[in-house]
């Protein structure tokens, strides 16, 4: 009954103090998780659309190997992190933390104060923010089985992709170690060159989609990934077979 008690008080106590003019009450902390990209992995996505009170969602699914995907659904998904476990971090760095959890409160506010969904809610919980403490100089995607767009297999391709989606959603200047763009920018860079032209950190994900379908499908290929890091770091990783279809 003691414990009981207790735990009512704390909830009381929590929802007190949380509590804005809206009736609406948030509580959360960022966990940093800052890792040094040392490796990386690509996986092959499909993108499906839903529509919910008349907004469109996108969801990534993971596919099997040899699966068919109509081209204008077929997404790369881009995984950076260290060689280590779950738990090896590395040096963070501060003054980007802060202003990560300066930017993200504000995209929670304002989001909240847009939104009645929120009111009269608590919210408690610890988010997982990951970044990367190196920066990223070269990104290259082509294809290694067969030729694509009239370019012979290991030509770079990145001008027949689009970057999808960012996660987590923001973008930091490898040379300054400060936001370019945060979760509130809708209108971030689309284009493979125009992120790199930023000096980027090493992005935790990033989703690139076929902005053109290529010609002579259906077509069996995989997708090679190169990257080049700030500190000299080179990475490669392939991705599954599949067949692209129209």
């Amino acid at each position: 009954m003691k414990n009981t008690v207790l735990l009512m008080l704390l909830f009381v106590s929590l929802f007190s103090s949380c509590k804005d003019k809206d009736n609406s009450t948030e509580t959360y902390s960022l966990v940093f998780h800052p890792r040094k990209c040392t490796y990386s992995a690509a996986v092959t996505k499909l993108r499906t659309t839903n529509i919910y009170l008349k907004t469109t969602y996108f969801e990534y699914l993971d596919v099997e190997n040899n699966a068919s995907i109509k081209s204008t659904d077929y997404v790369i998904s881009v995984y950076t992190s260290n060689r280590g476990g779950e738990n090896d971090l590395d040096s963070p760095v501060t003054s980007l933390e802060k202003e990560i959890k300066l930017d993200y409160n504000k995209y929670v506010t304002n989001s909240a104060n847009s939104s009645s969904a929120n009111k009269t809610k608590l919210y408690l919980s610890m988010i997982p923010m990951e970044y990367r403490t190196n920066g990223i100089v070269k990104l290259s995607i082509s294809s290694i089985d067969n030729p694509l767009f009239g370019k012979v297999a290991g030509t770079s391709l990145n001008d027949y992709f689009e970057i999808v989606k960012y996660n987590p959603d923001f973008i930091a200047s490898s040379e300054s170690k400060s936001l370019i763009y945060g979760f509130s920018d809708t209108n971030k860079p689309a284009t493979i060159d125009e992120w790199l032209s930023l000096s980027p950190l090493a992005q935790p994900t990033i989703y690139f989609r076929l902005n053109t379908a290529p010609d002579n499908l259906p077509l069996s290929v995989r997708f090679k990934i190169d990257i080049e890091t700030t500190d000299g770091i080179v990475l490669s990783d392939t991705t599954k077979v599949i067949t692209l279809v129209n």
